[in-house]
Protein backbone atom coordinates (compact mmCIF):
# COMPACT_ATOMS: atom_id res chain seq x y z
CA UNK A 1 0.00 0.00 0.00
CA UNK A 2 1.35 3.49 -0.94
CA UNK A 3 1.77 6.38 1.58
CA UNK A 4 -0.86 8.27 0.05
CA UNK A 5 -3.56 5.21 0.47
CA UNK A 6 -2.02 4.90 4.44
CA UNK A 7 -2.88 8.38 4.86
CA UNK A 8 -6.37 7.70 3.07
CA UNK A 9 -7.78 4.86 6.07
CA UNK A 10 -5.87 5.97 8.53
CA UNK A 11 -8.51 8.54 9.87
CA UNK A 12 -11.07 5.29 9.59
CA UNK A 13 -8.69 2.96 11.40
CA UNK A 14 -8.38 5.37 14.52
CA UNK A 15 -11.82 6.17 14.94
CA UNK A 16 -13.15 2.63 14.42
CA UNK A 17 -10.03 1.43 17.29
CA UNK A 18 -11.30 4.32 19.65
CA UNK A 19 -15.19 4.65 18.68
CA UNK A 20 -16.65 2.26 17.12
CA UNK A 21 -15.42 -1.73 18.51
CA UNK A 22 -17.76 -3.33 16.03
CA UNK A 23 -15.78 -6.36 15.58
CA UNK A 24 -14.74 -8.61 18.90
CA UNK A 25 -12.58 -12.04 18.76
CA UNK A 26 -14.26 -15.21 18.47
CA UNK A 27 -13.22 -16.22 22.68
CA UNK A 28 -16.72 -15.51 24.26
CA UNK A 29 -15.15 -14.62 27.75
CA UNK A 30 -12.96 -12.33 25.57
CA UNK A 31 -15.92 -10.80 23.57
CA UNK A 32 -17.94 -9.87 26.74
CA UNK A 33 -15.29 -7.94 28.13
CA UNK A 34 -14.73 -6.01 24.73
CA UNK A 35 -18.76 -5.43 24.72
CA UNK A 36 -18.52 -4.45 28.44
CA UNK A 37 -15.40 -1.88 27.97
CA UNK A 38 -17.30 -0.68 25.31
CA UNK A 39 -20.24 0.04 27.06
CA UNK A 40 -18.41 1.52 29.85
CA UNK A 41 -16.77 4.36 27.90
CA UNK A 42 -18.32 7.34 27.53
CA UNK A 43 -17.30 9.45 23.88
CA UNK A 44 -17.17 12.69 23.40
CA UNK A 45 -16.72 14.08 20.45
CA UNK A 46 -15.62 18.18 19.69
CA UNK A 47 -15.73 19.50 16.10
CA UNK A 48 -14.17 22.77 15.95
CA UNK A 49 -14.21 24.16 12.05
CA UNK A 50 -12.47 27.46 11.12
CA UNK A 51 -12.54 29.09 7.85
CA UNK A 52 -10.71 28.02 4.90
CA UNK A 53 -7.43 29.52 5.13
CA UNK A 54 -6.79 27.52 8.23
CA UNK A 55 -5.77 24.34 6.03
CA UNK A 56 -2.55 23.33 6.57
CA UNK A 57 -2.12 26.58 8.67
CA UNK A 58 1.40 26.29 10.28
CA UNK A 59 0.06 26.66 14.50
CA UNK A 60 2.95 29.67 14.43
CA UNK A 61 1.07 31.60 11.12
CA UNK A 62 -1.78 34.13 11.85
CA UNK A 63 -1.06 33.31 15.93
CA UNK A 64 -3.04 30.70 16.23
CA UNK A 65 -4.19 30.48 19.97
CA UNK A 66 -5.76 27.17 21.87
CA UNK A 67 -7.29 30.08 23.80
CA UNK A 68 -9.52 30.83 21.36
CA UNK A 69 -10.93 27.42 21.04
CA UNK A 70 -10.86 27.16 25.02
CA UNK A 71 -14.42 26.96 25.53
CA UNK A 72 -14.93 23.99 23.59
CA UNK A 73 -12.73 22.06 25.87
CA UNK A 74 -14.35 23.69 28.85
CA UNK A 75 -18.00 23.03 27.33
CA UNK A 76 -16.82 19.19 26.98
CA UNK A 77 -15.63 18.57 30.74
CA UNK A 78 -19.06 19.93 31.48
CA UNK A 79 -20.39 17.58 29.56
CA UNK A 80 -18.06 15.05 30.75
CA UNK A 81 -18.90 15.90 34.51
CA UNK A 82 -23.02 15.65 33.47
CA UNK A 83 -22.84 12.15 31.68
CA UNK A 84 -20.29 10.22 33.31
CA UNK A 85 -21.40 7.29 35.52
CA UNK A 86 -20.42 5.27 38.07
CA UNK A 87 -20.24 2.56 35.41
CA UNK A 88 -17.76 4.80 33.27
CA UNK A 89 -14.12 3.35 33.19
CA UNK A 90 -12.85 5.30 30.41
CA UNK A 91 -13.46 8.89 28.49
CA UNK A 92 -12.39 9.55 25.36
CA UNK A 93 -12.26 12.78 23.50
CA UNK A 94 -12.44 12.77 20.15
CA UNK A 95 -11.53 15.38 18.01
CA UNK A 96 -12.29 17.11 14.21
CA UNK A 97 -10.92 20.08 13.17
CA UNK A 98 -9.67 21.32 9.62
CA UNK A 99 -7.35 22.87 11.43
CA UNK A 100 -3.52 21.00 11.73
CA UNK A 101 -1.60 23.69 14.08
CA UNK A 102 -5.33 23.10 16.45
CA UNK A 103 -4.67 19.37 16.40
CA UNK A 104 -1.21 19.41 17.58
CA UNK A 105 -1.59 22.18 19.77
CA UNK A 106 -4.74 20.25 21.45
CA UNK A 107 -2.68 17.17 21.90
CA UNK A 108 0.04 18.72 24.08
CA UNK A 109 -2.84 20.59 26.36
CA UNK A 110 -5.00 17.32 26.76
CA UNK A 111 -2.54 14.14 26.14
CA UNK A 112 -3.78 11.12 26.33
CA UNK A 113 -7.88 12.14 27.11
CA UNK A 114 -7.62 13.03 23.33
CA UNK A 115 -8.04 11.35 19.89
CA UNK A 116 -7.60 12.46 16.71
CA UNK A 117 -8.26 11.11 13.27
CA UNK A 118 -4.65 12.11 11.54
CA UNK A 119 -1.87 14.76 12.06
CA UNK A 120 -1.16 14.40 8.75
CA UNK A 121 -2.02 18.21 6.89
CA UNK A 122 -6.20 18.66 5.76
CA UNK A 123 -7.20 19.58 2.64
CA UNK A 124 -10.18 21.13 1.59
CA UNK A 125 -12.56 18.72 -0.09
CA UNK A 126 -12.69 21.05 -3.34
CA UNK A 127 -8.95 20.88 -2.84
CA UNK A 128 -8.98 24.38 -5.70
CA UNK A 129 -9.38 26.03 -2.17
CA UNK A 130 -5.61 24.91 -1.42
CA UNK A 131 -4.38 26.72 -4.66
CA UNK A 132 -4.09 23.05 -6.45
CA UNK A 133 -5.18 23.03 -9.87
CA UNK A 134 -4.68 19.31 -10.88
CA UNK A 135 -7.07 17.66 -8.36
CA UNK A 136 -8.79 15.34 -10.18
CA UNK A 137 -5.40 13.91 -12.10
CA UNK A 138 -3.62 13.54 -8.69
CA UNK A 139 -6.13 12.49 -6.70
CA UNK A 140 -6.33 14.82 -4.21
CA UNK A 141 -9.52 15.15 -4.39
CA UNK A 142 -10.54 11.65 -3.87
CA UNK A 143 -8.27 11.86 -0.94
CA UNK A 144 -10.01 14.43 1.06
CA UNK A 145 -13.01 13.04 0.34
CA UNK A 146 -12.20 9.82 2.21
CA UNK A 147 -10.45 11.54 5.14
CA UNK A 148 -13.10 13.86 5.33
CA UNK A 149 -15.67 10.87 5.79
CA UNK A 150 -13.55 9.24 8.08
CA UNK A 151 -13.55 12.01 10.77
CA UNK A 152 -17.51 12.69 9.89
CA UNK A 153 -18.43 8.67 10.66
CA UNK A 154 -15.82 8.71 13.77
CA UNK A 155 -17.57 12.18 15.42
CA UNK A 156 -21.48 10.58 14.51
CA UNK A 157 -20.41 7.76 16.18
CA UNK A 158 -19.79 9.24 19.95
CA UNK A 159 -22.06 9.34 22.31
CA UNK A 160 -22.19 13.69 22.97
CA UNK A 161 -21.46 16.06 20.25
CA UNK A 162 -19.83 19.52 20.45
CA UNK A 163 -20.05 21.21 17.14
CA UNK A 164 -19.07 24.66 15.86
CA UNK A 165 -22.97 26.30 15.10
CA UNK A 166 -21.76 27.80 12.02
CA UNK A 167 -20.45 24.08 10.21
CA UNK A 168 -22.81 21.91 7.84
CA UNK A 169 -20.26 19.36 8.52
CA UNK A 170 -20.58 18.83 11.93
CA UNK A 171 -24.56 19.41 11.42
CA UNK A 172 -24.65 16.17 9.43
CA UNK A 173 -22.39 14.08 12.16
CA UNK A 174 -24.76 15.47 14.24
CA UNK A 175 -27.84 13.69 12.59
CA UNK A 176 -25.85 10.32 11.16
CA UNK A 177 -25.14 10.11 15.00
CA UNK A 178 -29.04 9.28 15.18
CA UNK A 179 -29.59 10.23 19.18
CA UNK A 180 -32.09 12.60 21.01
CA UNK A 181 -30.37 15.77 23.08
CA UNK A 182 -26.91 15.34 22.58
CA UNK A 183 -25.82 18.18 20.98
CA UNK A 184 -24.16 21.42 22.32
CA UNK A 185 -22.51 24.03 20.02
CA UNK A 186 -20.36 26.67 19.90
CA UNK A 187 -18.47 29.46 17.81
CA UNK A 188 -15.24 29.91 17.30
CA UNK A 189 -13.48 32.80 18.85
CA UNK A 190 -16.31 33.73 21.57
CA UNK A 191 -16.38 32.89 24.97
CA UNK A 192 -19.01 30.39 26.50
CA UNK A 193 -22.09 32.39 26.60
CA UNK A 194 -23.59 29.85 28.99
CA UNK A 195 -22.51 26.71 30.68
CA UNK A 196 -23.13 23.41 28.96
CA UNK A 197 -25.77 21.82 30.85
CA UNK A 198 -27.15 18.63 31.49
CA UNK A 199 -30.12 20.16 29.46
CA UNK A 200 -28.68 22.72 27.56
CA UNK A 201 -28.25 20.83 24.09
CA UNK A 202 -29.72 22.43 20.84
CA UNK A 203 -33.12 21.38 20.15
CA UNK A 204 -33.68 19.64 17.06
CA UNK A 205 -35.62 21.85 15.30
CA UNK A 206 -33.02 25.16 15.68
CA UNK A 207 -30.58 22.63 14.11
CA UNK A 208 -32.90 21.80 10.74
CA UNK A 209 -33.46 25.63 10.96
CA UNK A 210 -30.16 25.86 9.83
CA UNK A 211 -28.79 24.97 6.66
CA UNK A 212 -25.81 22.24 6.66
CA UNK A 213 -23.97 23.66 3.41
CA UNK A 214 -23.50 19.70 2.45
Amino acid sequence: MTCSKQRRFVGWQLSEEHLIPLHYPDDEETEKEAMLEARNTLRLGIQIRGEDFVFNQPRKAGRLSLDDYMSYFQCTREIEHHKRTPETTKVVWYLVSDSLGLKELALEKFGQELVVTSTEPSRHVLCAKDGLTDCNESGEMAESLAAAAAGMMGLAETDYIILTRQSGFGKVAAWLNMRWHNVWWLSPGEPQMHACGARSYVQLEDMADKWSRL
